[in-house]
């Protein structure tokens, strides 16, 4: 049995065309995302004026909306596709399998998260200093 086969036990296939909202900052999260092929970009609603904050791009092998799923709360921030996208839904209750038949990803899921604060803090540092 092939990877995506044993992938697709875990979560459901997905498309996106560009510039499709994969989810909204402040919505409930239960689904991870594991993006197959194509990029997504992270942006961050500002509280003080409702202005979008880009903090990164994602792309093929990475994961999305994780923090959500982890911690079992709502999004931290917007994803929207910048390209055609074809993504792997993941919901909660198979994500800590899917971590386990993919030890890799658990150790690149602790380094994603750790790039993405410095990224936020450097984004929101560049924000403040301007």
């Amino acid at each position: 049995m092939s990877t995506i086969d044993e992938l697709r036990k875990l979560g459901e296939i997905v498309n996106y065309k560009e510039d499709e909202i994969l989810f909204q900052q402040g919505e409930k999260g239960d689904e991870a995302f594991l993006i197959l092929r194509g990029k997504v970009a992270v942006i961050l609603n500002s509280i003080y004026d409702g202005s979008e904050i880009p903090i990164a791009e994602i792309g093929e092998g990475d994961i999305v909306g994780e923090m959500a799923v982890l911690e079992v709360s709502t999004r931290t921030a917007t994803v929207k596709s910048i390209s055609p996208v074809i993504a792997l839904k993941i919901k909660e209750e198979n994500f800590t399998e899917f971590i386990k038949m993919n030890p890799k990803y658990g150790k690149g899921l602790l380094c994603s998260l750790s790039r993405r604060i410095k990224m936020t803090k450097e984004k929101i540092k560049e924000r403040v200093d301007s």
